[in-house]
């Protein structure tokens, strides 16, 4: 439905061929339905402390602050200890736009982590569906050491903004955020990979 629509809001109004409508309350609960039963959900307790964050940038001279100064960076800096490889700014070009393939790699997975609120991370859903289409089309490879990688998961890793942890990914209020993430899962289902939505929170 969605490539027919000019416009969407968080109101469930939506733009077609010059007229307004609404989204019925149907079809709300079947998006929300179809996520919950075709993404896996994972809340693994791993979160982001703005303290640290900000002990470790100040640590940092002036050109790296402006190289990888940013909360992503430091975040996906620290899973190393984890035993998660760090592919942060491995960038490929694709249909002329410059995208990183992934953040995070991890037994078969390929994790795309951003920090934000639900409006922020349509990025990291595009991030996560051009690279699918890469290792779908072979457009491109993504090496660690030499050797392609050929994950079984796409994982979006995502940092959230928030007071009341989330115990279904369809408790998030963004229309917008939903659709994009069920296309997404129809893009990774389509590739042959399971798609995963892990959380975690943005804390002092």
């Amino acid at each position: 439905m969605k490539y027919f629509l000019d416009y969407v809001d968080d109101e469930r109004h939506f733009l077609r061929d010059g007229g307004w409508h609404v989204f019925n309350q149907n079809y709300i609960d079947f998006l929300k339905k179809q996520i919950d039963d075709r993404i896996t959900f994972e809340n693994p307790n791993i979160n982001f402390s703005n303290s640290v964050f900000e002990q470790w940038r100040n640590g940092l001279s002036e050109e790296e602050r402006v190289a990888h100064g940013y909360a992503e960076y430091h975040f996906n800096s620290l899973r190393e200890n984890d035993g998660y490889l760090m592919l942060d700014r491995h960038i490929t070009t694709l249909q002329l736009y410059k995208i990183e393939k992934l953040d995070l790699f991890k037994d078969n997975t390929a994790f795309f982590v951003k920090i934000g609120t639900p409006q922020k991370f349509a990025y990291a859903i595009d991030q996560a569906v051009a690279t699918v289409k890469i290792l779908q089309t072979r457009t491109s490879s993504i090496q660690i050491d030499g050797q392609d990688i050929k994950p079984k998961k796409i994982c979006l890793w995502l940092i959230y903004e928030r007071q009341t942890p989330l115990t279904k990914i369809s408790e998030l209020k963004s229309l917008i955020f939903l659709m994009k993430l069920a296309e997404w899962q129809r893009q990774c289902s389509n590739a042959g990979y399971e798609a995963i939505v892990r959380v975690g929170y943005r804390q002092h």
